[in-house]
């Protein structure tokens, strides 16, 4: 990593790079299972009940990167994805009444993709019966929706890959 870095005019105030064994010993941050906010009116009947009734699920684990899966993709791309679309904040922007309200919609501008669903937050279940609003994913900057209401994203998201300890 040194090597691709380019060193700020001043030394002292370059980033230096974690020893591995420090970087190693940070805990793993859990990814929820997360699930789909519906615009106003775009919502599936009983959908909040349903949400309140899931158990939380963490679906981040140590992956093994160089196994490729049952369909032939290969992990490390399906570790991006995932990191890539996770939110990494909770109810800290909006809340859940929030996104269930037109209103809010109007004051915001914020975006509804063609199908209803607004793509810059998902629902996420951390404790069951408990609905929070999980937000700033990377997808939050890296995509967008197109006037035509279909999304832009990028074509095969940034490989994470993650050591099997």
């Amino acid at each position: 990593m040194p090597a691709l870095e380019v060193p700020l005019a001043n030394a002292i105030r370059s980033p230096k790079q974690a020893a591995a064994d420090c970087y190693y010993r940070i805990p793993v941050r859990p990814i929820y299972k997360s699930y789909t906010v519906y615009a106003p009116g775009h919502e599936p009947p009983g959908y909040m009940d349903w949400l309140k009734q899931q158990e939380p699920v963490i679906i981040w684990g140590r992956l093994r990167p160089q196994t490729p899966t049952p369909d032939g993709s290969r992990l490390e791309i399906k570790a991006g994805e995932i990191v890539f679309d996770s939110p990494i904040s909770y109810n800290a922007l909006a809340t859940v009444t929030d996104v269930r309200d037109p209103v809010w919609y109007q004051k915001t501008g914020t975006p509804v993709a063609g199908d209803g669903t607004m793509q810059l937050s998902r629902y996420v279940i951390r404790k069951k019966g408990v609905i929070d609003l999980g937000e700033v994913s990377c997808a939050s900057c890296h995509t967008r929706l197109m006037p035509d209401g279909s999304m832009l994203m990028p074509k095969q998201h940034i490989p994470t890959i993650v050591r099997d300890s």
